[in-house]
């Protein structure tokens, strides 16, 4: 059995951001009262008021013991997302809860909007999604990484975090849980169908067994869609630059168009620095006859050593002159860099948003659970009143 690496996507990114690091246990206090924070933890979901400690998780990428194994061990140490939402937080939903009738009414209306991208794992601490501090704009949907090397030998789909996550906002927002080929079986398909989500991103994932069912997205989305017919909402991943493996531009795009024609309904562009590449990679969509919407998947990087571990496990190309431009800024000091980040994405996405050759109105902030730069990023484009 053979099981094969593919260095894309945002869980092995941060797995690899962390591996080096310790992350001690604290001891926490129950008797500060704390606002209402829902605890995703792998094997239940509880709402607490008192606590914001560390919670269950992993020993390492393969494993998942339980709390008290957890917390015993110093090393390697996973923590579980906490979100706060207000009571009265609802976003835009059709009557099924599929994202594509909302999406194509938002494009039909020229309305912008955009998702968020989040991992059930965080890998510090009391890291709390509060969606009120995203601003006024309140993301369409949120986006949950599939840890396929961590849940694949999880065999009560009930006991996973990113299940629980999803199951926690699906009933204030419109939610897109991420799912993946990585040693997958038709049972166990039809199984995670079962839970009767109404909308799935197909990924073929980080990682990949020879022997697995679903060698390839395409396969997959072919198989949700047999399943489910028209009762469920697909998304699948586009590469503006070609997917690291493809031999050619042109290959990778023989590849989404093999996922689109098996029933894929939108499209999220992988991360990419480059206004160019983005609407250049649209604009091939379009003459390929591809005409479900297209999502452009924005990353702001938090520091410097975020960046260069993005672009080297993603193989996204990046000019030397704007990286030094990057460098630069983090030697003056976090605060400079982050604004220089902010800066940045905001000038992609305007160039994006008013470019004349293509139609965008939808983004997906792949946030690797770092949500401080989205909003001032949101307010900067919210700026320009042209593109709300």
């Amino acid at each position: 059995m053979q099981v094969k690496r593919r260095y894309t996507h945002c869980s092995f990114i941060a797995r690899s951001l962390k591996r080096r690091e310790t992350i001690k246990p604290k001891k926490y206090s129950n008797n500060n009262k704390q606002p209402q924070i829902f605890t995703m933890s792998e094997n239940a979901i509880t709402s607490s008021t008192t606590t914001l400690g560390p919670l269950s998780g992993a020993l390492g990428a393969h494993v998942l013991p339980s709390s008290a194994a957890t917390a015993t061990n110093s090393t390697s140490r996973y923590y579980d997302m906490n979100i706060r939402i207000n009571e009265d937080l609802t976003a835009s939903a059709s009557e099924t809860g599929q994202l594509k009738h909302v999406i194509n009414e938002k494009i039909k209306n020229k309305e912008f909007f955009y998702g968020l991208e989040i991992m059930a794992r965080t890998y510090e601490p009391n890291v709390v999604l509060d969606y009120k501090s995203l601003g006024p704009l309140m993301p369409l949907f949120t986006s949950i990484v599939w840890l396929g090397m961590d849940y694949w030998q999880v065999e009560n789909l009930a006991d996973i975090g990113a299940i629980n996550l999803a199951r926690q906002i699906k009933p204030h927002m419109m939610v897109l849980p991420h799912f993946s080929c990585y040693r997958l079986t038709e049972d166990r398909l039809r199984k995670f169908l079962d839970l009767n989500f109404p909308n799935v991103l197909s990924v073929r994932g980080d990682y990949y067994d020879t022997q697995q069912a679903y060698k390839y997205s395409s396969e997959l989305v072919t198989a949700i869609r047999s399943i489910r017919g028209d009762t469920i909402t697909i998304g699948v991943a586009g590469y503006p630059e070609g997917h690291p493996e493809c031999k050619s531009v042109e290959e990778d795009m023989d590849n989404l168009v093999r996922k689109v024609s098996a029933g894929a309904d939108f499209i999220i562009t992988q991360i990419c620095f480059s206004s160019r590449a983005i609407i250049d990679f649209i604009r091939r969509c379009r003459a390929k006859d591809i005409k479900i919407p297209i999502l452009v998947g924005i990353f702001v990087p938090d520091n410097f050593r975020m960046l260069e571990a993005m672009l080297r496990i993603t193989q996204i190309r990046m000019p030397a002159v704007e990286l030094e431009e990057y460098r630069q800024h983090s030697i003056l000091g976090r605060a400079q860099f982050t604004e220089f980040a902010i800066e940045r994405a905001a000038e992609m996405i305007d160039a994006i948003l008013h470019s004349n050759e293509v139609e965008v109105y939808g983004l997906q902030f792949f946030s690797m659970n770092k949500f401080e730069n989205i909003p001032k990023v949101l307010e900067k484009i919210m700026q320009n009143k042209n593109n709300i």
